[in-house]
């Protein structure tokens, strides 16, 4: 990445106007990231595809760079409170795959059995 890139992506920091602060902004937040990252060209960091090379190797450093500001993006659109969480994880890969663990509301057996208890206590 050359130095007027790196800068240019540096800038943007805040890519969504969407904070996820919850299940209920889950949807709208990961879609809003998914594109700001897709158009940057780094999905490859959220999804895994873009695998750290060894420290060793001369590519490294630039891979790190990379994944951190996809990193910063990722925490920069979260409510506080909830990023500091995620600050520890270190890919934006742990990062996506943890929010999306946490907050989508598929597969989701703790939500499903709260809505069936609320069904259930309004008969």
């Amino acid at each position: 990445m050359d130095d007027t890139k790196a800068m240019e992506n540096s800038s943007l920091s805040h890519i969504s106007a969407i904070k996820l602060d919850g299940a209920g902004t889950y949807l709208a937040w990961s879609r809003a990231c998914l594109l700001f990252i897709k158009s940057r060209k780094m999905l490859g960091y959220i999804t895994g595809d873009k695998k750290p090379p060894n420290v060793s190797d001369t590519t490294y450093a630039q891979w790190d760079s990379e994944n951190s500001l996809v990193m910063t993006w990722l925490l920069n659109t979260m409510h506080s409170r909830i990023s500091k969480q995620y600050l520890l994880l270190n890919t934006a890969e742990k990062i996506w795959n943890s929010a999306k663990r946490t907050y989508s509301r598929k597969g989701n057996d703790a939500q499903i059995f709260e809505i069936r208890n609320k069904i259930h206590g309004t008969k």
